[in-house]
């Protein structure tokens, strides 16, 4: 089983044409979390609309004993669930000991000594600061001065030649096009000129 949360590998990976066939292989069931019918839902076996971010309760962490609490900005805007929800749903059934996501994810933290009690559970909401494991072996961070930093720039080779040369860079709005079926996001102004929503007139104008 492979589930696919709110990620389009069969769009986004270079190898697009290997990811559609994993995805087309009768042994592997996928599930995709997603509320657009996008390359990789297509291909889905079974497809779960859920919640925006900013509708839900959530947790990320990383490899680096970092963990950040996500919790809803506004009500719900849509009867649907969010993918935690489900799938701690289908894990834990009537069997779990907590009664709902929420205070799963509280009840994680505890466990895992990220927080001691409810008042720690509360200041962390809207401290707007990852909470961090304090670890032993994790190297401390080296921080690169100024002076360091215009020192290896200045040893960056220049090109030899004064050729023409394409570079793609990655859209303000869309990225690399992943963002295209958002229109909304051509409300983001451009950072130089500030024009949102740019218009190409491509013909005379209609008579009236």
């Amino acid at each position: 089983m492979l589930l696919l949360n709110n990620v389009n590998p069969v769009f986004s990976l270079s190898s697009s044409d290997s990811a559609a066939q994993v995805l087309k292989q009768d042994t592997l069931f996928t599930v995709s979390f997603s509320n657009f019918m996008d390359e990789s839902t297509q291909l889905a076996n079974l497809i779960f609309p859920v919640r925006l971010p900013l509708e839900a309760w959530d947790e990320y962490g990383g490899t680096m004993d970092i963990v950040s609490m996500v919790q809803p900005t506004y009500g719900r805007a849509h009867r649907l669930t969010p993918p935690g929800r489900s799938v701690f749903a289908t894990r834990h059934g009537e069997k779990s000991l907590t009664k709902n996501y929420q205070e799963y994810l509280s009840m994680t933290l505890s466990s895992s000594g990220l927080i001691n009690d409810r008042t720690d559970w509360v200041n962390m909401l809207p401290a707007g600061r990852p909470v961090q494991k304090p670890s032993s072996e994790a190297p401390a961070p080296q921080w690169i001065s100024g002076h360091e930093l215009r020192s290896a720039l200045g040893r960056v080779p220049l090109p030899k030649t004064a050729e023409l040369t394409f570079v793609a860079a990655p859209s303000l709005r869309f990225f690399d096009g992943r963002g295209a079926n958002r229109p909304w996001l051509c409300e983001v102004p451009d950072p130089l000129t500030k024009v949102a929503w740019q218009y190409a007139h491509l013909g005379p104008p209609a008579n009236p």
